[in-house]
């Protein structure tokens, strides 16, 4: 992300950050819910003077969180989906006309690959729309889907694909899904983020593209994203901070960790399939009208 989007960082808002000796920041509201094994936390920010003092835009940032890890199948598994569906509601407020869903990232590269593995997932309905079919599917609503590609494969911008789809498709909203660098260990994989702000891919990993925000695409763009990766000054300080150590410290006992080398979980290929099913079946969730789990696996089989 660019420097208005905190460079290199995940989309999430530490609630810890909010507060101060004298209380909450102005400008910024925080809730929190627990809600069996998972952890539902909504950011918003609401002012100015807030986006000033977090370093974020204007908007609502939410996280949901199995300190666990996400399961990948059972009433667990769609406690989450239906969890990430009901935050994807209140992100998107209005479910009805098009909405366009898009899978960023590279599905050659296993941690990137979340945006187009959860696009798999995805019920498509747009199509049934074209010849005044509605009252037929009235339990959909019309969804469309696309895998972008990458900047090296194509030779396109992720940016300048969706905004021809979005100027050609005009959709009411776009969901964008993609992959995150974390600013901590204890995320990858076991969060889920969302912001009604947008994105710019590759920001994590220092290799910022062109922006995917509302401004830019004339739509209002929700961002749906994985830490996935940590770089290793991140794991430094970490482990600097379990330890009780200053990272200054730890660096002249152990000596700087290489800024570019960026870490991820060993069963990354496990994590990376259920958590994009996971999120492809909260998508449906929000937008096609009380389709449960199985009904979707049904309707994907």
């Amino acid at each position: 992300m660019d420097k208005m989007y905190n460079a290199r960082t995940d989309l999430a808002v530490e609630a810890n950050a909010i507060s101060t000796g004298a209380g909450r920041l102005d400008g910024v509201t925080v809730t929190e819910t627990k809600r069996d094994n998972l952890l539902i936390t909504i950011v918003e920010v609401v002012s100015p003077e807030g986006e000033r003092q977090i370093g974020k835009p204007m908007g609502k940032y939410i996280t949901v969180e199995c300190p666990d890890g996400f399961a990948s199948q059972g009433e667990d598994f769609f406690d989450a989906a239906r969890a990430v569906a009901e935050q994807i509601k209140l992100l998107m407020g209005d479910t009805e006309g098009v909405t366009l869903v898009a899978g960023l990232g590279n599905r050659a590269v296993t941690p990137d690959a979340v945006g187009p593995k959860a696009g798999e997932h995805i019920i498509v309905t747009r199509h049934l729309f074209d010849e005044d079919m509605r009252s037929d599917f009235a339990i959909f609503n019309p969804v469309c889907a696309i895998t972008p590609g990458v900047l090296g494969i194509t030779g396109m911008e992720t940016g300048e694909i969706l905004k021809g789809v979005v100027d050609r498709v005009k959709p009411n909203a776009l969901i964008a899904i993609d992959a995150l660098c974390s600013r901590s260990m204890s995320r990858l994989c076991k969060t889920i983020q969302m912001t009604d702000t947008g994105i710019v891919p590759g920001s994590g990993i220092g290799n910022s593209r062109a922006a995917i925000t509302p401004d830019v695409m004339g739509v209002p763009v929700i961002a749906v994203g994985v830490p996935t990766v940590v770089d290793a000054m991140t794991i430094a300080a970490d482990i600097a901070s379990e330890a009780g150590m200053s990272f200054e410290r730890l660096h002249n006992a152990s000596g700087c960790p290489d800024a570019s080398m960026i870490v991820t979980p060993k069963d990354i290929d496990r994590q990376i399939d259920a958590i994009s099913r996971l999120i492809g079946y909260g998508i449906n969730m929000a937008l096609h009208n009380g389709l449960d789990g199985e009904e979707i696996a049904s309707l994907l089989s």
